[in-house]
């Protein structure tokens, strides 16, 4: 049995923070992101099409990070400087089989090259 609709979620945060001296503060942040889903949606046509079959429709693969660095300055009880730097990463790819040497992969390529070869 396949499940129609597939949904995978990892979310992971991380905080890490740094006194150099009692005036000097670092602060980093870390958010990740992995979502693997096979969307399905009965009202759509393409979808009824997979309905029999949801195997033979496309999964999305989505990877991001955010990554925030923060560095704190204080020079007295009424002033600081607060110097701030990030970064933002997201990677999605959408694929029918998981590997690229799944060998219907290579049944697909080469079935038309034997079919020439006997006719």
């Amino acid at each position: 049995m396949v499940p129609l609709k597939l949904e995978q979620t990892l979310d992971r945060s991380g905080k890490s923070q740094l006194f150099a001296s009692s005036s000097l503060k670092f602060n980093a942040e870390v958010l990740y992101s992995r979502d693997n889903f096979h969307p399905f949606d009965m009202g759509s046509d393409k979808d009824y099409v997979y309905k029999l079959n949801p195997d033979g429709d496309v999964t999305d693969l989505t990877n991001s990070y955010n990554a925030t660095f923060t560095m704190t300055n204080t020079f007295s009880s009424t002033a600081f400087l607060t110097v701030k730097a990030s970064t933002f990463f997201r990677d999605y790819n959408e694929h029918l089989y998981d590997s690229p040497y799944d060998p219907d992969i290579f049944h697909l390529i080469l079935y038309p090259i034997q079919l020439h070869m006997h006719s």
